[in-house]
């Protein structure tokens, strides 16, 4: 029994372990059948694939290692929370970044933005919008040890060091410029030094790079595996840097350079004008350090399976976020500060500013016929003129001096008020209008006039006043007036101040022959202007346009064509002659004659001097002169910051001099001779490059001198808060000279050009049988709107081309180079301006690929224009007189019809063409909107500067504007209350705004678009009917 139970226990063992030699040769037999391997845990391609013949193919997130094909390795890739966040914070900071370059393009302009280097900021937008795609880029890429990973770490790294090391050289060059001896050497560090040690920190920073990288630092190629807990082997799927040492080597260097810039950040603290900034950069790379004590700490303490992710947030603290905050300290606060002084200039203005905006509101209301109320507004006037150094506002100054003021010591008051002024030149056509209701004109001595000293004195100190002086003069004496004759005869008669305006004439020539350089320079252009007057009524009977072109360049050709003048619209330009090839004449009605001038280089660069203020004797005989010699000794100048210079002007002779930082002059005593009684002295103060202030001093008389003889001259410059200590001698010497030998101009020093000459249009056209005073006085007040929009920080690129009455129905305008009509950029352009502006702003990389700087441009000069038109009542708006410039510049041409006058009937308030809407992006495009809130903006701003507007208009009434006063039963102040009433004074700045955008919208009515294409068609049937 015994036995028989032992061979049944070893029978049925032997039959166990044949069953499991069954069962393994079985395995055994199916691993040889398809030949794929077993995996550690037994398996056939470890239970994580399937076998195709003879090969694992692993399931999705499973794979196998270099050297076997068992799909043994499990993926591991960033979890979707830690994408999504790597991915947002990405976005976020590229757009803080490219939001901050696009503040710096929007206020290029502006004095605060220049200071800041606009070039490196942008250059710091850059790699931060760089740094930020990288970053998302590699969290993006799930490719096995592809080679884009590697690039894409080395691209962010680049981009930190571009921010990082842009703000490191620019603080170091701060360093040593703001906070260097005042007795040490020159210090001259540029801005290509800055850029020069930039480059070498990237180049710096790729020699890392690629060590790091020969180091197998980088996971190129093979990956090493991950052995997670349980025996389980996985690899991480994305871009990592898995060494210790690599990572050491690339952080500790930007570990450096934020130690560096917080330590130059504190030092620049002790400059005042550095404090503020400074301070704000200090404490973000303060913050910068606390992301980076916890980016790092993330990573150092994370596990195994969580080291991926750890990775990729210990690079957006590291590099990604400081590089944004960098930015956003660096542009943000500069935007702000911007606004709040437009804000603070929009409020409360200079003291002057303000003053003059609350005067200009009571003399509007002050009763002139009342004599009380007269003297109350003169001793009001007496106080502003006391308190405020720059004295009363051009506008204020106008209004004064018009014929509403009946009052000797105001309007003596007004007149004394130009000599502070400097830009005279833009108003002086309505001063030289003010003479005819000047209450001191004595025609025996017409200097007794303070009016007429502050012009003459002006037109002695500047060409382009003495230019303007004497056109508006010669056009005054061909000026008449229609008159009624009992009631029964209109006859024209010549004005009463005719004979004023010529006594006035030949004390101009006399003054500026005797104390000015202008007189003959004047002279010469009167000769070129008359000669081309008679070269056109000569060739004016050769036939069609195309004789009298060929017969106008046949003249051009000869001798007497060839002669040095001035520019006749541009008087700071010399020429000497024409280019006859380019020269011809328009086919019109008009016949307008187009001369193409000749540049004179070599007498610009030898005559043309800061203001061509210079001095000249002439005579037939030896005479006996007095020459004055003028020592001014600079002692000192004090509360300035940095080293600088003074520029010292005496009657056109100009002597600069340097100053260190301590207000020390280097060589102190200027020596000055001159032929004629020193008056005035200018001195200018420049901080660099750039003026800070100009004062004019009042030199001492003989008296002055006898009672005071060593007495130091303190001078407080404007703007600044600088004081120049200053000592002033005048010695006069009786000399006796050959006049016929010192015949000419005696200049001082000439002034490059420095591209005046390429931002003169050389072209003019020249017309018989029109009257420009029209057009000069539309082109004046376009200058004054985009002057006060200027000053209240709105650019609207307004095409300011010159316009030049030489008489009552002849005259001169600015051609402008690479403009076009309206109507032939429509026809040549498939009725497109987008593709007109595409043909010549191309930009494959910008919206509707048009540069952002030409869509802009062309949006802002499309709302200048309409607010513009809009209160002029501009007339006849066909697609003839509306120009595109090849740099998105949209303007107006041929004003015919001013105040609200039009040839056709129903005209709308101005012309807003479909296809320039539809160019902006169609009524709810982002173009259009921007465009109507200029518009609002801009109607507002010169709202609010009403007064200068109509004291502009005023003052010209009486100069013979053929639509001021179109009939003789018109009062002459009515095309002025036209222009009030379109500027709806009583509205709120609200409601104003909204009226302008109603008339925008309004403009784009079906109904309204149907009658002006209708008007346009006939307009093009009459153009063909010619």
């Amino acid at each position: 029994m015994m036995h028989l139970m032992a061979a049944m226990l070893v029978a049925a063992m032997g039959a166990l372990v044949a069953s499991e030699n069954a069962t393994l040769t079985c395995l055994a037999h199916c691993v040889e059948a398809c030949q794929c391997p077993v995996g550690v845990n037994g398996l056939v391609c470890s239970n994580n694939g399937h076998c195709v013949t003879g090969k694992c193919e692993c399931f999705s997130g499973w794979g196998s290692s270099a050297n076997t094909n068992d799909c043994a390795i499990k993926y591991i890739s960033l979890n979707s929370s830690t994408y999504i966040f790597v991915l947002i914070v990405g976005c976020v900071c590229a757009l803080v970044a490219y939001n901050a370059s696009l503040l710096y393009i929007y206020y290029v302009d502006n004095a605060l933005v220049q200071k800041s280097r606009p070039a490196f900021v942008h250059l710091m937008n850059a790699g931060t919008c760089l740094c930020a795609t990288a970053i998302v880029v590699a969290a993006s890429l799930v490719d096995d040890g592809d080679l884009s990973c590697s690039v894409t770490w080395n691209i962010a790294d680049l981009s930190f060091v571009v921010v990082f090391g842009t703000v490191l050289v620019r603080l170091y060059r701060n360093v040593r410029v703001l906070l260097s001896s005042a007795k040490g050497p020159p210090v001259k560090l540029t801005d290509a030094w800055v850029f020069y040690h930039i480059g070498a920190l990237l180049v710096m920073e790729c020699g890392l790079l690629a060590g790091v990288w020969l180091l197998e630092g980088f996971n190129v190629g093979e990956i090493q595996l991950w052995d997670y807990p349980g025996g389980t082997m996985a690899q991480f799927q994305g871009c990592f840097l898995h060494k210790r040492n690599a990572a050491i080597a690339l952080i500790a260097p930007k570990g450096l350079y934020l130690l560096f810039i917080l330590a130059f950040a504190l030092k620049l603290r002790r400059n005042q004008k550095e404090e503020r900034d400074m301070t704000k950069l200090a404490f973000c790379i303060g913050l910068t350090m606390i992301l980076w004590a916890i980016g790092l700490s993330l990573y150092v303490t994370a596990v195994v399976n969580t080291r991926g992710e750890m990775f990729y947030l210990c690079l957006v603290f590291l590099l990604l976020l400081p590089s944004t905050m960098v930015v956003f300290v660096t542009a943000y606060p500069k935007w702000i500060e911007i606004h709040r002084a437009h804000a603070r200039q929009r409020s409360t203005m200079r003291p002057s500013q303000v003053n003059a905006l609350d005067l200009n509101i009571y003399l509007h209301h002050v009763a002139w016929h009342d004599v009380q109320q007269v003297e109350q507004a003169e001793a009001r006037l007496q106080d502003v003129v006391t308190q405020y150094p720059h004295g009363l506002e051009i506008g204020t100054v106008l209004m004064l001096l018009s014929d509403r003021v009946r009052h000797r010591g105001i309007r003596r008051l007004a007149a004394n008020s130009l000599h502070k002024m400097e830009q005279l030149s833009l108003y002086f056509p309505q001063l030289l209008q003010a003479l005819k209701y000047d209450l001191d004109i004595d025609m025996d001595d017409l200097m007794q006039s303070p009016l007429v000293a502050a012009l003459l004195q002006a037109a002695s100190s500047s060409i382009e006043i003495a230019h303007q002086f004497h056109w508006c003069l010669l056009v005054e004496l061909e000026n008449t007036v229609a008159v009624v004759i009992e009631d029964q005869e209109i006859a024209h008669q010549e004005r009463p101040t005719k004979a004023m305006y010529a006594a006035l004439h030949e004390l101009f020539v006399q003054v500026l022959q005797t104390s000015s350089a202008h007189g003959r320079l004047v002279e010469a252009q009167n000769v070129m202007v008359g000669y081309i007057s008679n070269l056109y009524h000569r060739i004016q009977g050769s036939g069609d346009a195309k004789s009298m072109t060929a017969a106008l360049r046949e003249a051009l050709k000869a001798p007497e064509a060839s002669f040095t003048s001035l520019h006749p619209l541009y008087p700071a330009i010399w020429i000497q002659g024409f280019e006859p090839e380019e020269s011809t004449i328009f086919r019109s009605n008009a016949k307008p004659m187009k001369l193409q001038l000749l540049v004179d280089t070599t007498r610009q660069l030898e005559h043309i001097t800061v203001d061509l203020r210079s001095t000249f004797h002439r005579s037939s005989e030896v005479q006996v002169h007095f020459k004055y010699a003028v020592a001014v000794d600079l002692q000192r100048i004090q509360g300035v910051q940095a080293a600088g210079k003074i520029r010292i002007d005496l009657h056109g002779h100009v002597e600069t001099r340097d100053f260190n930082g301590h207000g020390e002059f280097i060589d102190a005593v200027v020596k000055f001779q001159v032929g004629a009684v020193p008056e005035l002295l200018e001195i200018q103060l420049f901080e660099g490059d750039t003026s800070v202030g100009m004062v004019d001093v009042a030199l001492p008389t003989k008296e002055e001198q006898r009672e005071k003889t060593d007495d130091v001259l303190t001078v407080f410059m404007p703007q600044s808060d600088a004081q120049l200590q200053m000592k002033v001698r005048v010695d006069e010497e009786e000399i006796q000279q050959d006049a016929i030998h010192n015949e000419g101009l005696q200049r001082q020093a000439t002034q490059a050009m420095l591209g005046a000459v390429d931002a003169v249009s050389t072209g003019i056209i020249f017309k018989h049988g029109d009257d420009f005073r029209q057009d000069q006085l539309v082109m004046q007040l376009l200058a004054v709107m985009d002057s006060i929009c200027i000053d209240q920080g709105l650019l609207l690129h307004f095409t300011l081309y010159k316009v030049l009455a030489t008489s009552v129905n002849e005259g001169m305008a600015e051609f402008v180079a690479q403009s076009f009509p309206m109507s032939q950029v429509l026809r040549d352009n498939n009725y497109s301006l987008l593709a007109f502006l595409k043909r010549h702003q191309f930009d494959a990389a910008a919206p509707n690929n048009i540069k952002p700087q030409a869509m802009d441009i062309f949006i802002r000069s499309v709302a200048g224009y309409c607010v513009a038109t809009y209160i002029l009542g501009v007339g006849d708006r066909h697609l003839d007189n509306l120009m595109m410039k090849t740099t998105g510049h949209f303007f107006h041409i041929d004003f015919g019809f001013i105040f609200g006058k039009d040839p056709k009937p129903l005209p709308p308030p101005f012309r807003l063409t479909p296809e320039m809407v539809q160019a902006m992006g169609g009524l709810d495009g982002d173009g259009f909107h921007q465009c109507i809130h200029y518009a609002c903006e801009c109607f507002n701003i010169l709202r609010r500067h009403t007064h200068l507007l109509l004291a502009v208009l005023h003052l010209s009434k009486d100069a013979g504007i053929p639509d001021m006063q179109s009939h003789v039963s018109q009062e002459k102040d009515e095309a002025i209350r036209q222009v009030e009433k379109r500027l709806v004074l009583r509205a709120s700045p609200t409601k104003a705004a909204h009226f302008m955008k109603q008339l925008m919208l309004e403009s784009q009515k079906t109904q309204t678009k149907a009658r002006l294409s209708i008007m346009e068609r006939l307009h093009q049937m009459a153009v063909a009917l010619k």
